[in-house]
């Protein structure tokens, strides 16, 4: 199986380049090989810490004032672009925020493959009335604290783990192909303006 990277991201406000922490983990063959969270400091503008994702995350604009900002990150997560597909729940959100985030910190979008394990667990489980995240790792018995983010890339990736199981499947890519799941580049996606 190709590596498979869950990552989340959470943000301060409702803009794409207000990330303000990043969980990521990292599969190969079913076996975790290395995980990765850290906080990030927003870059200004985009710092405003709204109450609505506070309420969320629980994460203020004082748990942040040490982190490190989002080039650093970026260098720190840039060894998992390579050879890998990404994974996350509601991913183009993710994808946007890392996406935005390389564009304001003038870095390049990675040229990475990714998949949304929203669109996965609606093609194997129809019958749940919702796909959220906390929903689905709820109906099959997985651990999450929902809205940190290296807990919400852990449970993004046992899901793909799990439903892979079911399908009696070990090839990621003919796995997603049988269940009509899109697999998108980030670079076209969100390619660079």
């Amino acid at each position: 199986m190709k590596r498979l990277v869950a990552i989340d991201f959470e943000t301060a406000n409702a803009m794409p380049e207000s990330a303000c922490a990043v969980g990521a983990i990292v599969f190969e063959d079913g076996v975790e090989l290395d995980h990765f969270s850290t906080l990030i400091k927003p870059p200004a503008p985009y710092d405003r810490f709204d109450a609505r994702n506070v309420q969320i995350h629980h994460i203020t604009a004082q748990d942040v004032a040490d982190a490190p900002g989002l080039i650093t990150v970026w260098e720190w997560l840039r060894p998992y672009f390579k050879d890998a597909v990404f994974v996350a729940h509601n991913a183009d959100f993710d994808m946007m925020v890392l996406a935005r985030g390389c564009r304001v910190c003038q870095l390049p979008v990675p040229d990475l493959s990714y998949f949304c394990t929203v669109q996965l667990t609606r093609r194997m489980f129809p019958f749940l009335p919702h796909h959220r995240l906390n929903d689905c790792c709820e109906y099959m018995g997985i651990e999450l604290d929902h809205h940190q983010a290296l807990s919400d890339a852990q449970g993004c990736a046992q899901i793909v783990l799990n439903c892979m199981v079911l399908a009696g499947k070990t090839d990621l890519e003919s796995f997603l192909s049988e269940c009509l799941v899109t697999v998108k580049k980030l670079s076209e996606k969100f390619p660079t303006e």
